[in-house]
């Protein structure tokens, strides 16, 4: 005896493979770029290298979506660990910084990184 309770069975699916590409929704992603943020002194407290990037988030670019790896900041360590554990309005009102300025000096640091590739 069988029962057919109007479920309509498929066969699996194969897994989709995903390409491994330099733009993502949008996302610029660029390691080379990355790692010379990284070997910046920090913009805000002036340390020496290594620094942490820190991606500067414009409005809401939505849940859990990281800004283009050209829109980054180097970071000491500490202050980014400032920022990520206290929040962005926290990390402005103690280092004296806006998101406008740091997204400025991301825009200065990627003009001077493009300059030194001619």
């Amino acid at each position: 005896m069988t029962y057919d309770y109007g479920l309509k069975l498929q066969p699996p699916r194969k897994p989709v493979r995903r390409r491994r590409a330099g733009v993502r929704r949008g996302r610029i992603i660029d390691a080379v770029y990355r790692r010379y943020v990284a070997s910046q002194p920090c913009c805000v407290t002036d340390a020496p290298p290594p620094s942490d990037p820190h991606h500067v988030r414009i409005g809401n670019p939505g849940m859990a979506t990281k800004p283009s790896d050209y829109q980054t900041v180097p970071l000491a360590h500490a202050v980014h660990r400032f920022l990520e554990d206290h929040g962005p309005d926290t990390f402005y009102d103690h280092y004296g910084y806006t998101q406008d300025q740091l997204l400025m000096e991301a825009m200065r640091l990627k003009a001077r990184y493009d300059a030194a590739l001619r």
